[in-house]
């Protein structure tokens, strides 16, 4: 692999920046998909969800708005009329009406980018009533002020809870998707551990192993390979005991023969004397 190709590159830099430690990288690999997955599944759901949710809830709106300007049209628009209308809409459709004379809408409210409740709410109340509109969500936190022109002077002025007309529960949503993202890696990490423990059990014997110190009670254990990696650091344990036993054995014999020997010469040279011949046969032996 060219040191200056772009894969060597991102190998170093993931070798420089991840951690050293199998139990850790092993849980980068496990847990990144799936905190990454739980991420987009959750951008998903919530958009399908908000969108359709506020597309009915502003439906509903908006064709309640248009049953009380079609009987606004029907009434004869006598006073006790309009008290009428505003007494049904509080009471049936939960709608803070107040129809006031005299009256015009007021100029257009930035609303917030991309206002999906702004959006829904215009498309449907134009399909519903026909009549020119207002819309402010931004104003007052927690509720939406409509306001409709019946006629010409005749403005119907309503406001209601935010709640009636996009989701607003959706903290519960993503409370539950949290949640349910941390069981998994908890259990990830539980079984992740069950798996990496018998690893370093066995480097932890091979280690005392060439340091000379007992095994202890190391039995291979966990997924199959490392169970067969165990057996075989134990087979090979078992003829490096042996092979040692063998040459100890052999230099031991070595060393008895050689000592015949020397005490044989040592007693011929006692024989000898100590001339000047004999004394360096001596430091020899």
């Amino acid at each position: 692999m060219p040191r200056n190709s772009l894969y060597f590159r991102f190998n170093r830099f993931l070798e420089a920046h991840l951690p050293s430690g199998l139990f850790q990288r092993a849980l980068i690999i496990l847990v990144a998909p799936l905190v990454l997955l739980q991420t987009i599944m959750t951008g998903v759901i919530l958009d399908r969800h908000w969108d359709s949710v506020t597309r009915v809830l502003a439906k509903s709106i908006a064709r309640e708005i248009g049953l009380l300007t079609d009987l606004y049209d029907k009434s004869d628009k006598s006073p006790l009329a309009l008290r009428n209308l505003e007494e049904l809409s509080k009471k049936r459709l939960r709608l803070t009406l107040k129809i006031t004379h005299d009256a015009s809408l007021p100029p257009p409210v930035n609303s917030i980018f991309f206002s999906l409740v702004d959006k829904k709410l215009s498309k449907y109340l134009q399909d519903e009533t026909g009549r020119p509109f207002w819309i402010d969500s931004v104003t007052t936190p927690g509720s939406i002020a409509i306001r409709v022109e019946a006629e010409k002077g005749v403005v119907f002025r309503m406001r209601l809870e935010e709640g009636r007309a996009y989701a607003v529960n959706t903290e519960a949503l993503i409370f539950w998707m949290v949640v349910s993202s941390i069981i998994l890696a908890g259990i990830a990490i539980v079984f992740l551990r069950k798996q990496i423990n018998p690893i370093r059990d066995l480097a932890e014997a091979a280690q005392s192993f060439g340091t000379g110190r007992d095994l202890g009670n190391f039995r291979p254990r966990g997924a199959t390979e490392v169970v067969l990696a165990g057996q075989a650091f134990l087979d090979m344990r078992e003829r490096l005991v042996r092979h040692v036993e063998q040459r100890t054995t052999m230099l031991a014999g070595v060393s008895h023969d050689l000592r015949t020997v020397l005490t044989r010469f040592k007693l011929e040279l006692a024989f000898l004397g100590d001339g000047p011949k004999v004394q360096p046969l001596k430091e020899d032996i």
